[in-house]
């Protein structure tokens, strides 16, 4: 037991050494060799400094920050993900979905949901949404919403539609033409779907 502790405490001295030697502020080490010349860590860590730098740092702060005064944990990452997998019919066309989407896999996917996880957790602390909030929201501002009137014409078949298409390109009235091909019971009110009964 003695000289497996003896053993232990050599091999972390070892280490530790290793690693002090390796950040000997050295940065004219080559971190790959080609027959065109070497790149130095230096000049890696510039160029990356250079082409994202201040995003990736700015990210690091941020994600620091929130991790200090929110948990997300494992089984909301998990219940996330659950989420974002029923936009998927199979586990592979979700990570080609991440691949093209410059994810190398579904570990790397995850650390992006934990931080947009703590991101709404900080975005929702210590607001209360309620139902008489919402109302009051929008009767003081009702200018802010658009009301949209949605009409259609619901047909069987593609030959119907192009009919029907041809039709109203042509200058033909569109409540005249629901009512005449529409197959839904907006077809009586001139294809205005507001005005169907509720079932």
């Amino acid at each position: 037991m003695k000289k497996m502790f003896i053993m232990l405490s050599a091999l972390i001295a070892l280490l530790a050494i290793s690693a002090c030697s390796n950040d000997s502020g050295d940065n004219s080490e080559a971190v790959v060799e080609t027959s065109a010349g070497n790149v130095t860590q230096e000049e890696f860590y510039q160029a990356l400094k250079d082409q994202a730098g201040e995003s990736v740092l700015s990210d690091l702060v941020q994600t620091k920050i929130l991790e200090d005064k929110y948990d997300v944990s494992d089984k909301e990452v998990e219940k996330e993900l659950d989420k974002i997998k029923e936009n998927f019919e199979t586990d592979e066309q979700l990570e080609q979905a991440l691949q093209s989407n410059g994810y190398k896999d579904i570990e790397q996917f995850k650390v992006d949901v934990r931080k947009q996880l703590l991101a709404q957790k900080a975005a929702t602390d210590g607001v209360e949404v309620t139902d008489e909030k919402l109302k009051k929201f929008y009767e003081d501002n009702k200018d802010l919403f658009t009301e949209l009137e949605a009409s259609h014409i619901l047909v069987d078949d593609e030959e119907t539609a192009k009919e029907v298409q041809k039709k109203l390109e042509d200058g033909g009235d569109f409540a005249k033409l629901a009512k005449e091909y529409s197959k839904d019971g907006s077809a009586e009110n001139g294809g205005d779907s507001r005005c169907l009964q509720k079932r």
